[in-house]
């Protein structure tokens, strides 16, 4: 609500910060890698922990449960807005070992959830993409 506007890619790079504690630019998945880009804006360590153990929350028992697949702890945060027309937009947002990602699911049902979208996608990178 209160007509805040964001997009995926958005969340996920909030995700990638809480993470890593910095700012990265968004990069392309290519072959041969992109250049590192620059990175700026450090957060506290107190509120990155507090955004961490938030998000772990989040996903061993709270909203997002149906995300905790196991292996590499996944971080992440669940939400939902409604838009016009009677659509709803659920997203998950978070990380899991290198990776930040970022689902959007629009769907009638105010009871619509984006975390089982995101299960799904994490079920199928392989664990090289993965990193840590």
């Amino acid at each position: 609500g209160g007509g805040v506007q964001v997009s995926p890619l958005a969340m996920a790079m909030i995700a990638a910060q809480v993470d890593s504690g910095l700012w990265r630019a968004p990069s392309l998945v290519t072959s041969p890698p992109d250049p590192p880009s620059t990175v700026r804006a450090a957060l506290s360590d107190q509120l990155l922990s507090a955004l961490r153990s938030l998000m772990r929350t989040s996903v061993q028992s709270g909203a997002a449960r149906q995300a905790d697949l196991g292996g590499l702890p996944i971080y992440g945060q669940p939400g939902q807005a409604p838009l016009r027309r009677g659509l709803q937009a659920a997203w998950f947002a978070g990380y899991r070992g290198d990776v930040a990602f970022a689902v959007l699911q629009l769907d009638r049902s105010p009871r619509g959830s984006a975390v089982p979208l995101a299960a799904a996608f994490l079920r199928r990178l392989p664990p090289s993409v993965l990193g840590s």
